[in-house]
């Protein structure tokens, strides 16, 4: 067999290369045992859900559902863990919602403050002092200075930015954590088909399988953390 070699030199010797149709015939192989869950790569767990392909991989049950999962921020359907997704499609499931939104997920100290504005200028200042702890509260507090002082609205997330970065970005938000111990999600509520439904078979897994659920009324989200 008539050897192939790449274009690339190493000391300026060429390189064997493996035809491409040989490569085809290895993926479509390693494809499907990681289909399977049978594959001994050195891969994360589950890795091909991150792009929509279905698999028996790291998943505490083999049983599928019928849901739909939507993320409006595409970063995010690779922050929200495949154990989370298997939570909240029991729970959809049972609810009878086809379609499940996760709003956010993991959050830059930049991004939280772009938030906090937002939210702030359309809920107003009371709802946000409501919604946040104590770190939270002093976030606002600067929005309001800065307002006051008229400043312009990227002076204005800059400071706060800059005050979350002073105490901490997940004292102010657990969005702002390490996705891989805690999952911090939302989940929209006015776009669940049953939304009540849904709290009330999620709340079945508080303190078990879900650590906190909080049910943000003013922003029309459900709120999840759990625990990886």
């Amino acid at each position: 067999m008539k050897e192939i070699y790449s274009y690339y030199k190493f000391k300026g010797k060429p390189q064997p290369a493996t035809p491409m149709k040989q490569c085809i015939e290895d993926f479509d192989i390693f494809f499907k045992e990681e289909q399977e869950g049978k594959s001994d790569l050195h891969l994360k767990k589950g890795f091909l859900r991150e792009f929509g392909e279905s698999c028996k991989c790291g998943r505490e049950t083999t049983e599928e559902y019928n849901i739909t999962m939507l993320f409006d921020n595409t970063n995010d359907n690779t922050t929200v863990s495949i154990k989370s997704i298997d939570i909240i499609k029991k729970i959809a499931d049972a609810s009878k919602n086809p379609t499940v939104h996760i709003t956010s997920s993991v959050r830059t100290p930049r991004r939280q403050a772009e938030i906090m504005y937002e939210q702030t200028v359309s809920l107003g200042i009371a709802a946000q002092y409501n919604l946040y702890g104590s770190n939270g509260d002093k976030i606002i507090d600067v929005y309001v200075v800065k307002t006051k002082e008229k400043k312009t609205k990227d002076e204005i997330i800059q400071a706060m930015e800059d005050k979350i970065n002073e105490i901490g970005a997940y004292e102010v938000s657990k969005h702002c954590g390490d996705h891989t111990v805690l999952n911090v999600f939302d989940i929209s509520r006015s776009r669940l088909k049953n939304p009540n439904d849904f709290l009330t078979e999620a709340n079945k897994y508080l303190n078990s399988e879900i650590k906190t659920i909080i049910n943000e009324r003013d922003r029309e989200c459900y709120h999840f953390e759990i625990q990886q």
